[in-house]
């Protein structure tokens, strides 16, 4: 059995796990593109950037497979150029999904806003509706269902690529959302029970995305920043480059 294999019968045996009487069981699915409200790409100045300066262009260089930005070996850009590109402008939890090069299909969060940033060619934004859960939506296509999607997508060889509409052909699965009044689910539900047993036992699986897997079958489309990311603590669970709790 090779490792996708492995991991798709890991998630299938998760999610049937979960369709239980207290738990829940009519787990809905959207496509990428009905879950957000802007998809956008930058670029970058004919000739490139510049060594020094206040505005920064980001690219595939600075997503790290793990899901995280690497902030190091910047390029910036003169402010004529940054406002042209200026609605890529990083906000707090747009994904970035890398478009081309060595790493397509890699994705990153950002965990906090920054108006100095901004995106090159090589990343599309994904910019999520403001009524879902986006780190949610970010763990989903982190996880081994997400990236075996993204990948799905990837085309050419001598030079590959995702264009668009690669949107339209992910997809993602999440609980119904609940009314407004009840968007932070509490502490005494089945499914912050069974997270609480999970934090034991996802330190046993072999490798973060098994991680992500598990976490991502759990989470839901909801303001669960307190009740999931706090109490989960996502650094010890899934990596020390994980983002601190509470962001």
């Amino acid at each position: 059995m090779n490792e996708d294999d492995e991991f798709d019968k890991f998630a299938d045996a998760e999610s049937a796990e979960l369709a239980e009487p207290n738990g829940i069981d009519e787990w809905n699915k959207s496509k990428l593109e009905n879950l957000l409200s802007d998809l956008l790409t930058g670029g970058r100045p004919t000739g490139g950037g510049l060594d020094e300066g206040e505005y920064i262009s980001i690219g595939g260089t600075q997503v790290e497979s793990e899901g995280y930005l690497n902030l190091t070996d910047l390029v910036y850009i003169p402010e004529d150029y940054f406002q042209k590109v200026e609605e890529t402008q990083l906000q707090k939890h747009d994904i970035l999904v890398v478009k081309d090069g060595a790493n397509t299909g890699d994705i990153a969060i950002a965990w906090e806003s920054n108006e100095n940033v901004v995106t090159n060619e090589h990343l599309f934004t994904l910019r999520p509706r403001s009524d879902l859960n986006s780190p949610y939506l970010f763990y989903y296509l982190l996880s081994h269902k997400g990236w075996k999607q993204i990948n799905g997508t990837i085309t050419g060889s001598a030079q590959e690529g995702i264009n668009r509409g690669f949107v339209g052909k992910v997809d993602i699965e999440y609980p119904p959302l609940p009314e407004p009044a009840q968007n932070t689910l509490p502490y005494s539900t089945p499914l912050t029970k069974r997270l609480r047993r999970l934090r034991k036992s996802l330190s046993k699986q072999n490798g973060f995305k098994r991680g992500y897997v598990r976490m991502c079958s759990l989470m839901v489309l909801t303001n669960l920043e307190d009740s999931v990311v706090k109490m989960i603590s996502l650094r010890r669970l899934i990596s020390d480059d994980s983002p601190p709790s509470g962001n």
